[in-house]
């Protein structure tokens, strides 16, 4: 099998950039609906108070909402390791613009589990905030393969 050529390399791999940039602003746009949905839907409001009683018991337990916290810290201090290093060797305000978007996003989630709201949507807004989350890692990975590429 041939393989693919730096530049085809780099064009896939801004493709794929693009699209979990747009994923990521289908997510909050879907937060921001269903927030709406909730308010204004009492079906939509009803489904949400079972569902949250649903997650409450089991995916944000107690123990693992404070595990949840551990890992989102951890990886907020890996951010900004990662954004001083990368500041160092390679001073391209994408990657950098990138890397701080990555330690805003932990830090909105962080104090988004640490508030904990009393919104209907909060549980379902928190899981968005983590997809976002894991979704701009995976961005600065890519990117990080386009920089090493070049």
């Amino acid at each position: 099998m041939k393989s693919l050529s730096n530049k085809t390399h780099t064009k896939f791999i801004k493709g794929v950039i693009i699209l979990l940039s747009v994923v990521q602003i289908l997510l909050v746009v879907g937060a921001i609906v269903l927030k709406h949905f909730s308010d204004k839907s009492m079906g939509v409001s009803r489904y949400l108070v079972y569902k949250n009683q649903v997650l409450k018991n089991s995916v944000f337990s107690s123990e693992l909402t404070k595990i949840y916290l551990g890992l989102l810290i951890i990886s907020m201090m890996i951010s900004v390791v990662i954004l001083i290093k990368k500041y160092k060797w390679n001073k391209s305000k994408i990657y950098i613009l990138e890397s701080i978007f990555l330690i805003v996003i932990n830090i909105i989630s962080i104090l988004f589990m640490y508030n904990k709201l009393e919104i209907l949507t909060y549980y379902f807004t928190l899981i968005i905030s983590f997809i976002v989350l894991i979704l701009q890692y995976i961005k600065t990975v890519a990117y990080n393969l386009i920089v090493i590429k070049s």
